[in-house]
């Protein structure tokens, strides 16, 4: 007998009713919808769809009934209420930039639009909408619902849509006591006809675009979006305190006399807005805590939208996640239909895909509380971070489209705090569909595996097979690699991330040439991993969110460590707030503990907050008491403490040093500090035009690129990776420049110009030791990294690598021998001609600036065309004599092991490949003294180079309670037995401890330059890669922290830019330097 398809009941006519309504009837069921009005009324005027339910409404086919009713703002401007002056203007709309970051364009609609659009969708789907149908009563056995009049209604499964008051919960035995919370806060929503706004000197500007416009103030606010031009101005004013106005009751009209006492404080333009109104209504802000489930006992009673999840709107995010419900739940419902399972398992899936996340957005409305009402050192700092991101986005849009949609920013996180980057591209970029489908396809299938011994086991096979891969280019994968540790204890979530680090492997090493039966073998590991997970995420490029006003405050502090700026810059630190210390107790209680404790939110801003708190964490002393230490852990700490602890003083000693090894190592060949000249003079002035090509030999792969200088500081490249065979790496030294004649050749044959006769110069990055004796002269000193070609040491490898392009008539000309430091200071000159400095803070670390041509006393090199040439420093030996950096029993225990002893000791205090380690001897000699895990190690843990960096960085991110990801890293991956609260605390004090040490050393560094070269207190950009400066968390807020006790407010003239691929776009640009000092000399 055929199944008969659910017959389904929605309670409420809203938006999120009349959606899952639509969404179940278009996969098939049977549907009717009570609604206990007389007729559909929507209350208030706009509302915003988000991305992510703009995304679900196309999916439903909706785009085009939609069209004439939205309004698609270009941008939004954040204005100060008491003058009306600008102090942010980010982008929405404009440029594409919501649908390029979030893959879907971000909506205003009126709500009574917004609502009889969704009806007519659903009575085209034959819904029957059945009117002043008020439930009394829900039979849970029968699924019979009862309404005032006596009418009955029997279904398969009753949906309660019904808002925040909603009595379909209170039905629910589980939920019946639950109650709103009541928050200290409440708004007026305001219409302005736009015939009174016209030829009006103070408010016609507003009609003139389709911005959003916020005006903010002390413990107040007001929001204004324009809506079509057949609907009125809306308006929202909110204040920040407690109303006498009933939570819960909607629609309550207010008079527009106090609307305007209320803001008579505001500027001339806001009072006049506010004049012009015709109509107001108010309401107080409430929402509900999260709930322990949405479903009956059965199954067949279940919530969705502001029923199960009301929450504050200062993420914008409330319809938006009462579409995603409709959407998921309807592809539930049909997964069960479709499978032979009762309605209780679609609920079921329902309830496991959609309650973390409507929790977690929960949490991110109440991180935005407050935000639009700071006063005081809060607004000043507000007020900053949005000019930075008016300036971000404008930056952002002078980039062509196709730019933009290459730029990768942002991995999604849903445990990063609203409203940093991470966050909103989980919030926004999420396809739900997709990942019900995926999740659903699992459970049909029976292929999850329901044994976590077998997934973990799974998650070292992708952990294993993702670092043999990755050393064909470190760079590709990591920031899924490094996602995966903190996602424990979801193991599923790990092993995705693992698993998508490796199918993004596997893209290099099949462009590569890495062996074809490997590379299979990889592929189907990695869909087997995530068939087995049932997960179908979205694979798409995370970029750097522009949120839109309504949905965010557009404050995007990254507090991910794998988070950037669109222009490349990491964020400056913050001030500390001296005058609120009252706060600080809260701001860590708030920004380690997301669970949902029943309190209001603070009156505070919350992303304020958390960046006020993680700065703290990172500056103030880390000797803060740990509970339940015994005496023998406190002393051991407090011992440690004092050995990491690297003084104002201790600072100055090390940047007097600095100055003196520099000095030597200008005078003569042979000191610690090398201070190698680069023959790389001049400076780029961001307007020089031309096609260049870099090589990048330093490893397995070769990597060919063509550099495009365009002018104005924008640069486009063309690249394409070569594998360099391990018979090459060992051939004669002619074979290996042959092979690299010809991938250039090859490169130029599809990608380089047409013209025969078009010559190219080149830049040749080649990360092997050389002496240098011309900007394009370099003899062989010895091979590293397994190369081993015969005929080459002792002798000049351009001069070698030039005659094979002769020999096969390329028309090439090497015009550059590139340090890849040096690379990195110039692939940021030529966006900024500021940049003074280039720095590397990654898995080794080194230094270059510009030095004054009589400085450099060694120099015999003759005239050159410039007053100053760059000096690369090779700084990681400085103080290999150990006379003043702190070295301590666990550094002089990594330096007696490691296969360099007694050099480049600076290098082992601050760089990638050493901190991990470090920590690791701290550890084991804690276990030693029976101070940590009950005297309990693990061979893991035992051996060398195991405890990576990444895990430090992991675990001093660890905000939990119970700092559960250092648990993951301590038994799930070093593998010991079991680690109690205070074990973890005291690891996470040692990796502090070790990363605060390097940060401030490492900034010892940068003074060092800054003193010997005088320029303190000068305006200077420092060119910085690395993957410890990029990823580690407050690397660089505790650099600047360290220089600022050393010079003062000098300070503030500092910027630090993060400056990617020196060895490519870097060598690109020192070619052009070279040939343009060429031509200067030639003149």
């Amino acid at each position: 007998m055929e199944r008969m398809p659910f017959n389904i009941i929605v309670v409420g006519a809203g938006i999120g009713g009349l959606g899952a309504a639509t969404a179940l009837a278009q996969k098939g069921f049977s549907v009717r919808i009570l609604e206990s009005k007389d007729s559909l009324s929507e209350f208030g005027a706009s509302i915003n769809v988000l991305p992510n339910a703009v995304r679900i409404l196309k999916a439903w086919g909706l785009e085009e009934a939609f069209a004439p009713l939205i309004t698609r703002h270009g941008f939004s401007e954040i204005r100060n209420g008491s003058n009306n002056d600008l102090v942010g203007r980010l982008v929405s709309n404009a440029g594409k930039t919501a649908e390029i970051v979030f893959g879907a364009e971000d909506w205003s609609i009126h709500r009574a639009d917004y609502q009889q659009a969704l009806a007519k969708a659903a009575q085209g789907h034959g819904i029957e909408i059945i009117f002043a149908a008020h439930v009394t009563d829900i039979d849970l056995e029968k699924c019979r619902v009862s309404v005032q009049d006596g009418r009955e209604f029997f279904a398969d499964l009753i949906v309660g849509a019904d808002g925040i008051s909603s009595q379909v919960r209170r039905l629910i035995p589980a939920l019946s006591s639950v109650e709103f919370n009541v928050i200290d806060e409440y708004s007026y929503r305001c219409t302005v006809p736009k015939s009174a706004m016209r030829n009006n000197p103070k408010l016609d500007w507003l009609l003139q675009n389709d911005n959003e416009t916020a005006w903010t103030g002390p413990g107040k606010y007001i929001l204004a979006w324009p809506l079509p031009p057949d609907k009125p101005y809306d308006v929202v004013c909110s204040i920040a305190r407690a109303s006498d106005i009933p939570a819960g009751k909607w629609g309550i009209v207010a008079d527009p006399e106090e609307v305007s006492k209320e803001f008579s404080d505001f500027c001339p333009e806001v009072r006049e807005l506010l004049d012009k109104m015709d109509r107001s209504i108010k309401w107080t802000l409430a929402e509900l805590p999260p709930l322990s489930t949405c479903r009956s006992e059965n199954g067949r009673v279940v919530l969705m939208g502001d029923a199960w999840h009301a929450m504050l709107p200062h993420a914008a995010s409330g319809g938006s996640s009462a579409i995603e419900d409709a959407a998921v739940l309807a592809e539930c419902m049909y997964w069960a239909f479709q499978s032979g399972h009762d309605v209780s398992q679609g609920t079921k899936a329902y309830e496991t895909l959609r309650k973390p996340r409507v929790e977690r957005m929960q949490q991110g409305a109440r991180e935005g509380y407050g935000f639009f009402t700071a006063d005081g050192e809060f607004a000043q700092e507000r007020d900053r971070m949005l000019a930075e991101e008016t300036k971000a986005s404008e930056a952002e849009l002078q980039l062509s489209e196709q730019e933009r949609r290459a730029k990768a920013q942002s991995e999604a996180d849903m445990k990063a705090p609203f409203p940093s980057a991470p966050y909103l591209q989980w919030l926004y970029g999420t396809d739900v569909i997709a990942e019900a489908k995926g999740y659903l396809a699992g459970l049909n299938t029976k292929r999850r595996s329901k044994n976590t011994t077998d997934q973990r086991s799974l998650v070292g096979v992708a952990r294993y097979w993702y670092a043999k891969a990755a050393d064909k280019n470190p760079e590709i994968g990591r920031i899924q690699h490094g996602l995966a540790v903190p996602a424990h204890p979801n193991i599923r979530q790990q092993l995705f991330y693992y698993s998508k680090s490796l199918i993004v492997c596997i893209g290099l090493i099949v462009v590569t040439g890495f062996p074809v039966i490997l590379t299979g073998f990889l592929v189907i590991l990695a869909v087997l991993i995530l068939v087995i997970l049932g997960h179908a995420f979205p694979w798409r490029r995370h970029r750097f969110p522009l949120p839109v006003l309504a949905q965010a405050p557009p404050v995007l502090q990254e507090m991910s460590p794998f988070s950037v700026r669109p222009d490349g810059l990491k964020k400056g630190p913050l001030r500390l707030f001296q005058s609120h210390p009252e706060l600080l107790a809260k701001a860590s209680l708030q920004a380690k503990d997301t669970e949902y404790k029943g309190d209001k939110p603070l009156p505070i801003p919350s992303v304020l907050i958390h960046r006020l708190s993680a700065r703290k964490l990172a500056t103030t002393s880390l000797s803060s008491d740990i509970a339940h230490l015994t005496d023998l852990q406190q002393d051991a700490l407090n011992t440690l403490i004092k050995e990491f602890d690297v003084s104002t003083e201790k600072a100055r000693s090390i940047v007097k040093q600095f100055e003196e090894e520099m000095d030597k190592g200008l005078m003569r060949y042979g000191a610690t500090v090398a201070m190698i000249p680069s023959y790389v003079t001049g400076r780029p002035t961001g307007q020089e035009k031309g096609t260049y090509l870099a090589l990048d030999l330093g490893g397995t792969n070769l990597r060919v690129c063509q550099v495009n200088l365009e002018g104005n500081s924008q640069v486009s490249i063309r690249q394409q990776k070569y594998t360099v065979s391990d018979a090459l790496k060992s051939s004669d030294m002619r074979h290996l420049c042959d092979f690299i004649a010809d991938c250039v050749d090859q490169f130029l044959t599809e990608h380089g110009s047409q013209a025969l006769d078009q010559h190219y110069h080149l830049g040749f990055t080649f990360s092997f030791p050389v002496q240098q004796t011309a900007i394009n002269r370099g003899n062989l000193i010895q091979w590293t990294k397994g190369f081993c070609c015969t005929g080459a040491i002792g002798k000049d490898v351009v001069v070698m690598l030039q005659d094979a392009f002769h020999r096969k008539h390329i028309n090439v000309t090497i015009a550059a021998l590139v340090n890849d430091t040096v690379g990195t200071l110039m692939a940021y000159a030529y966006k900024d001609p500021a940049t003074f400095m280039g720095v590397i803070f990654g898995t080794g670390t080194n230094a270059c600036y510009y030095e004054k041509m009589p400085r450099i006393a060694k120099w015999e090199g003759g005239e050159v065309a410039f007053d100053e040439m760059v000096v690369n420093m090779e700084w990681g030996a400085f103080d290999n004599e150990r006379r003043v950096l702190p070295i301590t029993q666990y550094d002089a225990k990594l330096d007696r092991e490691s296969i360099n002893p007694h050099q480049q000791i600076y290098e082992k205090l601050i760089s990638g490949m050493y901190l991990g380690e470090i920590a690791r001897n701290v550890i084991v000699n804690f276990i030693d003294r029976n101070l940590l895990f009950n005297n309990f190690s693990s061979p893991e843990l035992n051996k060398q180079w195991t405890f990576e960096t990444a895990y430090m960085s992991s675990i001093e991110e660890d905000e939990t309670s119970d700092l559960a990801e250092t648990q993951h890293i301590l038994e799930s991956i070093m593998m010991i037995p079991s680690t109690t609260l205070t074990d973890r605390k005291i690891v996470k004090k040692i990796c502090q401890l070790v990363g605060l040490r390097a940060a401030r050393i490492s900034a010892c560094g940068l003074a060092g330059i800054m003193s010997h070269t005088g320029n303190i207190g000068e305006p200077m950009v420092i060119a910085i890669d690395g993957s410890v400066y990029e990823f580690y968390p407050h690397f660089a807020e505790n650099m600047r922290a360290c220089l600022v006790e050393l010079f003062g407010d000098a300070v503030n003239k500092v910027k630090f830019a993060l400056a990617r691929d020196g060895s490519g776009l870097g060598a690109g640009i020192v070619a052009m330097m070279a040939h343009k000092a060429e031509q200067k000399e030639t003149v």
